[in-house]
């Protein structure tokens, strides 16, 4: 599977390419990485409808989530990944993602798509 997307260089970067076609697309993995920080949203093709892009929300003003976005002059590594599978999105949230069986059954196929930047 062969799949692009790519990332607005900013502190909470707009996904966009995200019209990958596969029998069976269930919807997105978006994630940013930066020094310790994680940001990871999981967009399903129900919520994106016609649309092909998503800007990560800003949750870093909701309470515990201070911290929640990169800061000018941090290096941010962006991914996304389509996740296709031969079983319900729900099916698939239940399962045991650290089990190879259990992904074997649900005939998960992933296609990423990475990118480096700096947040000016």
């Amino acid at each position: 599977m062969v799949f692009s997307a790519s990332v607005t260089h900013e502190a909470l970067p707009e996904f966009s390419g995200l019209s990958y076609n596969a029998p069976g697309l269930l919807g997105y993995n978006l994630l940013i990485h930066w020094g310790s920080g994680r940001y990871t949203c999981f967009v399903s093709t129900s919520f994106l409808g016609s649309r092909t892009s998503h800007r990560l929300p800003d949750l870093s003003a909701v309470p515990g989530f201070a911290g929640s976005k990169p800061q000018s002059g941090d290096s941010v590594e962006a991914s996304a990944d389509a996740a296709a599978a031969d079983a319900a999105l729900s099916r698939l949230l239940r399962s045991d993602m650290n089990n190879p069986l259990a992904l074997k059954e649900l005939d998960l196929r992933l296609a990423g798509s990475e990118e480096e930047y700096t947040v000016p």
